[in-house]
């Protein structure tokens, strides 16, 4: 079903409200009709931006013109599945849905592929849907050069599940990496693509699922084959949500950590957004924490300058930051009362987050 959405935008300068000093220049907001969250975003073409929005009445894709416009506004079947993740392959779009929770009907992981016409408006390519259980899902997705893509998410409780796809839609391969414990919990969150073209995999792992866990990062080759595996152990209960990779070979890795004392982790509530950038040699170069109330980082994107972008949210509101190449804040913009869930780097040197606010799909363009 196709329906058209109102989209609200503000142009500000920086020292409009929500926007420090040392924040991006020429932000921009805007809002989408209807309630829901945008989970995920990425551009289409040379200026379109397509945003994946988890709604009340199943997973939702928006596709946005160069001035922040809808053009196209698709509401999916399933009212008890909601969007995941959002991957671009060239001149086409791909959404990933799985299971609402508590898991409702609809079950297993389902990938919608649009592609983009002669007039840049979405034609519905195929739907797939795979394994149907209600305890798989897919969490993340990341495109392919040749058109295809690859999901990421788990399965059932046998452990972390990597799909890849071609560009009709058909699996190429498929990878089941085992949890590190019969009772254990392994679950790729995170998937991106090296500067090599292998696929990496973040997995957050644990021996049981009241026991504290870490992150891997798996390493696959185009054909599946496995590759490298890295263990990123800093000693506190870290969960990946997100990963991007570096033309140098390193990468970057995020999502949010809880202190561990005496093998036991902290409350939800004490939750912290969490970074952490990986160099060339599968070393620690540095990490980040971001202190002062619960948070996480949702999503991130690695600069041509060694520098990182991060959106999350961190005591109530949302955050954007950016990050030299150290580690070091550059600048950093809030929106209390936001969230951000996804971001994008734009064709023209701009950049794009979405998340929610007030309860409607919410996000902003800025330079960075």
């Amino acid at each position: 079903m196709r329906m058209f959405a109102v989209v609200i935008t503000a142009l500000m300068m920086l020292a409009a409200t929500g926007a420090s000093a040392q924040g991006p220049r020429a932000l921009s907001e805007w809002m989408l009709s209807g309630n829901g969250s945008a989970v995920a975003v990425g551009h289409v073409g040379a200026d379109a931006v397509a945003v994946a929005v988890k709604g009340p009445k199943g997973p939702r894709l928006v596709q946005l013109d160069s001035r922040l416009r809808p053009v196209d506004d698709f509401t999916l079947p399933g009212s008890d599945s909601w969007a995941r993740a959002l991957a671009t392959p060239p001149g086409a779009v791909a959404l990933v849905a799985g299971p609402a929770e508590p898991a409702g009907f609809e079950r297993g992981i389902a990938v919608w592929r649009w592609q983009v016409g002669p007039d840049g408006r979405l034609m519905q390519d195929w739907l797939r849907r795979f394994r149907r259980t209600a305890l798989d899902d897919g969490w993340g997705a990341v495109a392919l050069d040749d058109g295809g893509l690859v999901v990421a998410g788990r399965t059932g409780r046998e452990g972390a599940w990597i799909l890849r796809l071609d560009a009709a839609g058909d699996p190429a391969w498929r990878r089941l990496a085992p949890p590190v414990a019969a009772d254990g919990v392994f679950e790729a969150r995170a998937v991106g693509v090296a500067a090599d073209g292998d696929v990496l995999v973040a997995a957050y792992g644990a021996v049981s699922p009241l026991e504290p866990g870490g992150v891997w990062v798996l390493r696959f080759d185009g054909a599946g084959n496995d590759r490298s595996q890295l263990v990123i152990d800093e000693a506190e209960d870290e969960h990946p949500e997100t990963l991007a990779a570096f033309a140098d070979g390193g990468m970057v890795v995020a999502g949010w950590s809880l202190a561990v004392a005496e093998g036991v982790r902290a409350p939800m509530a004490e939750r912290q957004a969490w970074l952490v950038r990986i160099g060339a040699d599968g070393r620690i170069a540095w990490d980040r924490r971001w202190p002062g109330g619960v948070g996480a980082v949702t999503a991130v994107a690695a600069l041509e300058d060694g520098g990182v972008l991060v959106a999350g949210q961190v005591a109530g509101g949302a955050v954007l930051t950016r990050l030299g190449s150290d580690g070091g804040t550059v600048w950093e913009w809030r929106r209390q009362g936001a969230v951000l869930n996804g971001l994008a780097l734009l064709p023209d040197g701009r950049a794009v987050a979405a998340g929610e606010r007030r309860g409607r799909p919410w996000g902003v363009r800025f330079e960075y």
